[in-house]
This record gives structure tokens, C-alpha cells and sequence, in this order.
């Protein structure tokens, strides 16, 4: 039950990251740090997990290969996946 407090902050960061640094300025999607997270982390299962959140805030990023830029999103919500 405590690993899944570690997907969900992930989850959380990686929103409110897209939420209010993602739609202003270029700079690179969070998916990528949570691939490294994933990578760097393969010992520890709470890194994993962090990085994984990370990636699924921002799947459709993920998904388009968006290395860098601004979030492009008509409707901004925190429970979304983007």
C-alpha cells in the first residue's frame, strides 16, 4: 500500500508541473526525467514507481515523442492524463 503513495506523488508532481510550468515556457516534457527515473532507479521500487507517475502524467507526450516545448492542450485538468 505505501509504494502506491509513490506512483500517485509522481502522478501529482508530474501534473502540476504541466499544469503551471508546461504551458508557459519551452523547456523539455517530464516524461523524460521519468524515464530516467525508471532506468537509474531499477534497485529501488519507490524510484520506479516515482518515475512511472511521472510518464503517465504526461503519456500523450510520451506517446508523440515530444522531446521539448509547450504543452499543447485545449482542457487543463489535474486528474487528466496528457
Amino acid at each position: 500500500m505505501n509504494l502506491i503513495i509513490y506512483f500517485i506523488a509522481g502522478y501529482a508532481v508530474g501534473r502540476i508541473a504541466h499544469m503551471h510550468g508546461g504551458r508557459s515556457t519551452p523547456s523539455i516534457h517530464h516524461w523524460i526525467p521519468g524515464v530516467l527515473l525508471i532506468i537509474i532507479g531499477w534497485k529501488s521500487v519507490p524510484v520506479m514507481l516515482f518515475g512511472l507517475g511521472l510518464v503517465v502524467s504526461d503519456l500523450n507526450d510520451f506517446m508523440n515523442l515530444r522531446i521539448y516545448g509547450i504543452a499543447k492542450v485545449e482542457k487543463y485538468s489535474f486528474w487528466g492524463i496528457d
